[in-house]
């Protein structure tokens, strides 16, 4: 265990602007916080262009003169028996742009050219030019000098999200050069075999220099705990962390002070709080399944409503808290912290589904990451649209679902699952693949969409089959359809289409009942008020045919052997021929003790058509995914969010509330309280408790099911559900 693996409680100081420190008296902001409650403190010791202490490596900024603030701090926080951590601005030193010896260091565009600066960052070095011997040679300094508890390392990737992805310094081109004897693909040829495998050359080259700072600050104490900021979420992994990069580090962290939160761009559909529990279930996936870090700043214009809500989604997602406070209230955010303290310390995911998130699909499969990255857009990147579609219909339908990267399938890291979503994974892993019906057979779930595993590390077609060899299930190709001509002049007269065919005439049609009666929502009677001819097409049903819902999305033609079973398929009209086509849309087939239902569609699309009639065909799908593993059944509306753990032999459920009466951009000011209602299946009673959250009723029924019930709940519930009860001999 590092020294800060169990600390949560940590005040930040950034000192990036001179008039901060010239008179910081640090004896008194660390006995002012201290008294608040922290119980570990942040400082820069490196920052963007100097260092804060006497350096034989580096310059101290002059503004310092003699002081030594990495030692002043050290002292001041070690006589109160506390903890500290340097903060380290890993990619920049402004010092070295003074000198035309450093200039070949700098990170390079393909022309040559440098990055522009900002005031965040102003030279970039590259890790693979001689600067990275430097800043090994600072962190071993700053750690046999002052030994910190941990270093805050504010971002190690290829490269900073402020910039392209790519390097072309002489140094990276002559290290490509030296392991693949060939010249370093150009920028814009994202088609050429060469691509993929200098975005893998990147990746092994990042997770180089996170092995080297670990075994750098290992030399000197192993318990020293490494953060790194990691950006993530929106962003593909060439400009930011890959799980190679992060089993270096203890805690992969994210910023997402409440200006973010409140501000960024959010995928359609998602509220803040959503988007908060994608990044952090990322950052999960990134580490293996160990808990994270998030850093946020509370300035005095964010309403202490708004901070407490922060801090109550930090904790239900088992994150990490660092966080800097210029405020006088900064008792009560650390006074949040240390109730929920108890349920954060020590957890591992506990979903009832995984779903893999795959590095080698978007490279290979997709090849979307090498634009300049940007917040998404579900139009931008379509490699996040499938699974992004999937977490945030777990979120609503309160279903337990964590991310698992390529490595985690390799290894068989489910986190004790049986229930698994590939979501248009094209490029499956090597040794998942190769045993993936054995798995199945042993009573492994799996909710497939699209073409998984028709693909290569390259992006090569690997044939037709589907998900593995043997499996009956081929793609024909993509379904494409005939575009209606509306009005043509033929043969000296103009004639009008009857009927008018749809745009994209493809329907979802359900083999074993309405629509209504396959996911539980009479979408018909919803839309019953509208005259006939619109509500015909608002509704877009396919005419005398309840049981079909027009589809006109991405879709491929499926061939299946006779061991599946067709729940429901396509109409189309054909391009080709111009007739009215069938294939299947959604198909099963047991294996052994296991079952593969499979989607020939995006379901990510189907939020384009209807909200409710997504999250209900998602839920009826969940629930086919995981029957055997539904324990746990969780009646509250969307806006509660529900995150599941183990510590040690417990369950920990973590509910928090994001209904207010102010919109997501705004900050929030109350929170609007609403019913919830847990029921525990097989769980004795005695065995559950509610230690947050007040007005909470724990009730027992015959069949052997707790119930947990709230008829009232403003911000937020942990439930705690303890480990069976051993039998005792007679």
């Amino acid at each position: 265990m590092t020294y800060l693996e169990n600390d949560r409680r940590e005040i930040f100081l950034n000192l990036f602007y001179p008039e901060r420190f010239r008179t910081l008296d640090v004896e008194k902001w660390v006995d002012a916080f201290a008294k608040n409650g922290a119980t570990s403190f942040c400082l820069d010791i490196k920052d963007q262009a100097y260092v804060y202490y006497d350096s034989k490596y580096a310059p101290k900024w002059n503004v310092l003169g003699t002081r030594d603030l990495a030692r002043e701090f050290s002292d001041a926080v070690r006589k109160r028996g506390l903890k500290w951590s340097a903060y380290i601005a890993p990619m920049e030193f402004e010092w070295l742009a003074g000198d035309k010896s450093y200039e070949d260091w700098q990170v390079r565009f393909e022309d040559g050219s440098t990055p522009p600066g900002n005031i965040w960052n102003r030279k970039r070095y590259c890790w693979n030019s001689p600067y990275a011997g430097l800043l090994l040679n600072v962190l071993r300094e700053i750690a046999e000098k002052y030994h910190p508890d941990g270093f805050y390392l504010d971002g190690v990737s290829y490269l900073w999200f402020y910039e392209r992805a790519l390097c072309y310094c002489k140094y990276c081109r002559e290290r490509f050069q030296r392991e693949f004897n060939s010249e370093m693909p150009s920028a814009c040829d994202v088609e050429s075999e060469k691509w993929p495998l200098f975005i893998r050359a990147r990746q092994k080259w990042n997770a180089d220099i996170a092995r080297r700072i670990r075994e750098c600050v290992d030399s000197v104490d192993p318990r020293i705990t490494l953060v790194t900021n990691c950006v993530f979420g929106f962003h593909g992994w060439t400009c930011s962390t890959q799980p190679e990069t992060a089993k270096h580090f203890d805690f992969m962290c994210a910023e997402d002070p409440p200006g973010l939160f409140r501000s960024e761009k959010h995928p359609p559909g998602f509220s803040p709080a959503d988007t908060f529990f994608w990044k952090a279930a990322l950052l999960r996936m990134l580490g293996g399944g160990k808990q994270g870090e998030f850093y946020s700043n509370y300035p005095l214009n964010v309403p202490l409503a708004e901070a407490l809500f922060n801090i109550d989604l930090y904790c239900a997602a088992g994150m990490r808290t660092a966080m800097s406070v210029t405020r006088n209230d900064a008792a009560q955010l650390f006074g949040r912290l240390r109730e929920m303290e108890p349920w954060t310390l020590n957890l591992t995911p506990a979903p009832e589904i995984v779903m893999h998130f795959s590095e080698n699909t978007h490279i290979g499969g997709f090849r979307s990451h090498a634009a300049m990255p940007k917040m998404l857009d579900l139009d931008d990147d379509p490699f996040f649209r499938e699974p992004m579609a999937y977490f945030k219909a777990a979120l609503d339908t309160h279903t337990a679902l964590e991310p698992v990267s390529d490595d985690d399938l390799d290894s068989g890291n489910l986190h004790g699952s049986k229930a698994l979503i590939l979501p248009d994974s094209r490029v499956l892993p090597e040794k998942f693949r190769s045993r993936m019906q054995d798995e199945i057979e042993r009573g492994l779930r799996v909710l497939a969409t699209m073409e998984p595993g028709t693909r290569d590390y390259f992006g090569k077609k690997i044939g037709t089959e589907l998900l593995f060899e043997g499996s009956g299930l081929r793609s024909a190709g993509e379904i494409r359809t005939q575009k209606p001509w509306l009005i043509r002049w033929k043969n000296g007269k103009l004639e009008f289409e009857e009927p008018v065919p749809d745009a994209d005439a493809k329907y979802l049609s359900f083999m074993d009942g309405t629509l209504e009666n396959w996911i539980g929502e009479n979408i018909h009677a919803r839309l019953a008020f509208l005259s006939r001819p619109v509500e015909e097409r608002q509704m877009k049903c396919l005419r005398n045919d309840e049981n079909s819902v027009h589809f006109p999305f991405e879709a491929v033609r499926i061939k299946a052997s006779g061991e599946w079973k067709v729940l429901a398929g396509f109409k189309y009209l054909d391009a080709g021929s111009g007739k009215w086509r069938e294939s299947p849309a959604i198909l099963s087939r047991r294996f052994g003790n296991g079952e593969v239902i499979y989607l020939a569609f995006r379901l990510a699309t189907c939020t384009e058509i209807n909200p409710v009639w997504f999250r209900k065909l998602t839920e009826k799908l969940f629930r086919l995914l995981a029957a055997h593993e539904k324990t746990i059944e969780i009646k509250a509306p969307p806006c509660v969010k529900a995150v599941c753990f183990r510590q040690g032999g417990d369950r920990i459920i973590h509910l928090v509330n994001d209904l207010s009466p102010q919109p997501d951009d705004m900050f929030l000011e109350e929170r609007i309280a609403v019913p919830v209602e847990i029921t525990l299946k097989d769980v004795d009673a005695t065995r559950v408790s509610v230690p947050v959250c007040g007005g909470t009723a724990v009730t027992a029924d015959r069949s052997g099911n707790t119930t947990v019930s709230c008829a009232a709940m403003r911000d937020r519930m942990v439930l705690r559900i303890g480990e069976p009860r051993k039998k005792t001999l007679p």
